[in-house]
């Protein structure tokens, strides 16, 4: 017999899928994943959490893109939960810029990262979710940790950070971590620095991150000798730079 909870639980499941456009027998198939900017909240992820557990979204799912939505750290936190315990573990493309994150969502993803979770990412991005130097920090942890080994995309553009965080990235690439990257964007962090880009240029001309192709870092504070540095450095390299 079918309770009147199961009945209200099974209504809302379609109207919430129906609110985003689709069905979840669409979702079950899709190899992309595509919930931008669908206004999702904490209590949304709380669903999507559910899709994820239940099967309702494609256990070997390749992208899922959760940009431009509403949802905090508590929502991603319900959401890497899922992760840790090793659903999505074929997922090689996630998406979470601008949403507001803060340090505190970074972390959140940082910690799962750190004990396994998302074995196969090759695109994060982190654009525009309010990271501080503190955020890179935690990422930063995972990545010593042995977290995001096959990255070849990283997006942390638009954010609030400094030169200490940058500085924090260039050593763990100078340590021989992310040899895999590709494309860093750094764009518009204004309060980058000349220390910051000193860093990175010190790194690559170590060379650190061996098959990076394209790094962005225009909009920042730097000085005109410090953007020269980087800029020798990228040439030294043939890598397309956007300062």
């Amino acid at each position: 017999m079918t309770t009147a909870s199961q009945v209200l639980d099974q209504d809302a499941w379609k109207k919430f899928w129906r609110r985003l456009g689709t069905t979840a027998d669409k979702v079950r198939v899709t190899l992309e994943c595509e919930l931008s900017g669908k206004e999702l909240t904490d209590s949304d992820c709380e669903m999507i959490a559910h899709a994820i557990t239940s099967g309702a979204i494609n256990k070997t799912l390749p992208t899922l893109l959760l940009g431009y939505n509403k949802f905090t750290e508590t929502g991603l936190a319900t959401l890497t939960a899922q992760f840790e315990r090793g659903h999505l573990a074929f997922l090689s493309d996630l998406s979470l810029k601008c949403n507001a994150l803060g340090d505190g969502g970074i972390r959140v993803l940082a910690t799962a990262l750190k004990k396994g979770a998302l074995p196969r990412l090759h695109t994060l991005n982190c654009y525009a979710t309010r990271m501080t130097d503190d955020g890179v920090s935690a990422l930063v942890e995972a990545i010593k940790e042995g977290a995001l080994k096959h990255l070849e995309e990283l997006h942390l553009d638009s954010n609030l950070i400094g030169d200490a965080g940058v500085v924090m990235l260039a050593e763990v690439m100078q340590a021989g971590y992310l040899e895999d990257l590709q494309l860093l964007h750094l764009m518009s962090n204004t309060q980058l620095g000349d220390a910051g880009l000193s860093a990175l240029a010190n790194a690559l001309s170590a060379g650190a991150l061996p098959t990076l192709e394209k790094l962005g870092v225009q909009n920042n504070s730097a000085s005109s000798d410090g953007k020269e540095a980087l800029q020798r450095a990228c040439k030294d390299r043939e890598l397309k730079l956007r300062i």
